[in-house]
């Protein structure tokens, strides 16, 4: 399971992105393919095998994946550990997350 306090720019961001790269026009580059480093990841050196990574519908069904919860709101994983996000404050829908184990505490920030 996947949860995450409210959502609130990222999903947004990234159906944006999406509807660029689908309205902005391909341009086609002969690279010289000796010349790429063979650091680079293989499926990243034969020319055509680059595609568009973010797709809307992938967007949007790994976004249904996500439970939302609210600050403060506990969750109860497994009975063995209780997790609560708290606001962070240093930028909007931010949070850190306090996890609570028998006698332990401790927070992520």
């Amino acid at each position: 399971a996947v949860v995450s306090t409210q959502s609130t720019g990222g999903q947004l961001a990234l159906i944006a992105l999406t509807k660029y790269t689908e309205q902005a026009p391909v341009r086609r580059k002969e690279v010289d393919m000796k010349s790429v480093p063979p650091s680079v990841h293989p499926s990243f050196r034969r020319p055509g095998d680059l595609k568009r990574i973010y797709k809307r519908d992938t967007i949007e069904e790994c976004f249904s994946r996500i439970t939302p919860v609210r600050y403060n709101e506990e969750l109860d994983l497994f009975g063995l550990v209780k997790c609560v996000p708290v606001p962070a404050g240093h930028s909007i829908g931010s949070a850190n997350w306090v996890i609570k184990a028998g006698d332990y505490k401790v927070s992520y920030v």
